[in-house]
């Protein structure tokens, strides 16, 4: 589900060529202590915004409204790593450690949502002048939060721009309740939009919103995330594919050696998203003409830049996945250890499943890296599926049956017998099921391992073309600054677009 920021904010800070006072503002702006949030600083900024709003020039509003966000989003992960850092000499005790990290971070957010607010209101002005049709909305991160506003698309409205009925047709497909704009939720995550299973929420974000606006296109962001829904869609069909694996740390360790951005939890969805990423992004590259040049390079940047993250990304899901592979030849090796169970079902919304309707995810934990992962279970998969969970159950009635007739266990000890007791039953019971279910899930995770190396194997030769082409591209910029000429670099664009297009299709299962 995320979607890294500090490229987008280093591309940004590259490609601008800002009037003199905006660097002013800029540079008071950035001196500021955000995260003590006083009147004064709120009215030299509601002063800018009015002025900015006022200006009339939809590519310098939205580049402004960019800016700030941007720097929201990186005075407050720079503040969020202040407060961890502090909360180490707590970290003896896990109640106080957390405690401490949670009302911190809590209070600090809600400084921001003032920042928020009124961004929020300037691009709610700007929707309306824009006619986009939308509503704002309040909710708030926690029972002691105060209210704060986002923006939700209204795309039951009939609108001027084929970009929102092409969102209108998403929502109808995939099931999404809400595409929004919620701002202090990216600066939280550090995100430029996220997906919402939970809610059916889709955020856009500043970029994905100034797509719309300036260019009426649908480019990296809003496909990155619509195409989790898809995912989630296939799941609910039924429809297999080793991209649904999930890899979750069971502590506050990463979950691999390689990072990548994602150290807790990577859902492998991720794999096929960032390596879609540059084809997702290059939607300007086909016909320059069409638009702002300087918008074009950001996208050449971009491209480049999400090429490198893929392959960070294949990095890391390789490492997984050849672990996962080793834990569980270890674990048939030993045919299983005989005092537990070593799977656990869980539901679409990782609940944990006793039965077969519900279960969606299979999970192994590998106790030795102290990693959660989850595949997919597929139709082949059901059979034993049931098998395990009957016997689990069949067991559950014999074990209450023996409450009712010798009575509740007394004293801990007893207890934790009892429970090791019943392990030892189950294990006993579904070790033949077990290692059908492991071998099954092993086929999905090399599927996956298969494309991580893919990946890994095509990604230097696109780097290496990007590169060329944008040392090349640089220096005609050099001596043309204006790009008069660009009509004669068409070709070569478009020639960027198929190798990302190419790139893409590594990833892409055939049917």
């Amino acid at each position: 589900m995320k979607y890294s920021f500090f490229l987008l904010i280093l591309l940004n800070t590259a490609l601008a060529n800002y009037s003199v006072c905006e660097n002013v503002f800029l540079f008071k702006y950035n001196k500021q202590n955000l995260s003590k949030f006083s009147d004064s600083s709120r009215s030299k900024i509601v002063k800018f915004n009015e002025n900015l709003v006022d200006s009339n020039d939809l590519n310098y509003q939205m580049k402004s409204l960019n800016m700030q966000f941007n720097k929201l989003v990186f005075n407050f992960s720079a503040s969020r790593t202040k407060i961890l850092n502090t909360a180490e000499k707590y970290k003896s005790n896990q109640t106080i450690y957390y405690t401490f990290i949670e009302k911190k971070l809590e209070g600090l957010l809600s400084h921001y949502k003032g920042h928020s607010d009124i961004l929020t209101d300037t691009l709610a002005t700007i929707l309306r002048d824009q006619k986009i049709p939308f509503s704002i909305k309040t909710k708030t991160m926690s029972p002691n939060f105060p209210d704060y506003k986002y923006i939700e698309l209204d795309l039951a409205q009939s609108s001027d721009k084929k970009s929102l009925r092409i969102l209108a047709k998403y929502q109808e497909m995939f099931e999404v309740k809400h595409f929004t704009i919620d701002l202090l939720d990216n600066i939280r995550q550090g995100f430029a939009g996220f997906r919402n299973e939970a809610n059916s929420q889709i955020d856009l974000g500043i970029l994905g919103i100034k797509d719309i606006l300036i260019d009426d296109i649908l480019t990296l962001l809003s496909k990155h995330e619509v195409k989790h829904s898809s995912f989630g869609i296939m799941r609910q069909k039924n429809i297999p594919s080793p991209f649904h694996t999930q890899f979750k740390s069971g502590g506050t360790h990463p979950i691999s050696k390689v990072e990548s951005g994602y150290d807790e939890y990577l859902s492998a969805e991720e794999l096929f998203n960032y390596v879609n990423n540059p084809y997702w992004a290059a939607r300007r590259l086909k016909n320059i003409g069409d638009f702002n040049m300087e918008h074009v390079l950001g996208d050449l940047n971009l491209i480049h830049s999400q090429v490198k993250a893929s392959q960070k990304i294949a990095e890391q899901v390789q490492d997984l996945t050849e672990n996962f592979l080793k834990y569980i030849e270890f674990l048939q090796s030993k045919l299983i250890p005989d005092n537990k169970s070593t799977l656990i079902f869980f539901d679409h919304i990782q609940n944990q499943a006793v039965k077969i309707d519900d279960a969606v995810f299979m999970g192994i934990v590998d106790e030795e890296k102290d990693v959660l992962i989850k595949v997919f279970i597929t139709k082949s998969m059901k059979g034993d599926v049931k098998k395990y969970l009957d016997v689990q159950d069949q067991l559950m009635v014999k074990f209450n049956q023996k409450i009712q007739k010798t009575g509740s266990p007394k004293g801990s000890d007893e207890a934790t017998k009892f429970i090791q007791e019943f392990l030892v039953k189950e294990a006993e019971e579904t070790k033949g099921i077990q290692l059908k279910l492991m071998k099954q899930a092993s086929s999905q995770v090399e599927e996956l391992l298969s494309m991580a190396i893919k990946v890994q194997e095509k990604a230097p030769e696109i780097l290496r073309k990007q590169t060329g082409f944008i040392n090349k591209l640089n220096q005609s910029l050099s001596q043309n600054t204006n790009f008069q000429n660009k009509e004669k670099w068409q070709k070569a664009f478009r020639e960027q677009v198929r190798l990302v297009r190419d790139y893409a299709n590594v990833v892409r299962l055939k049917k």
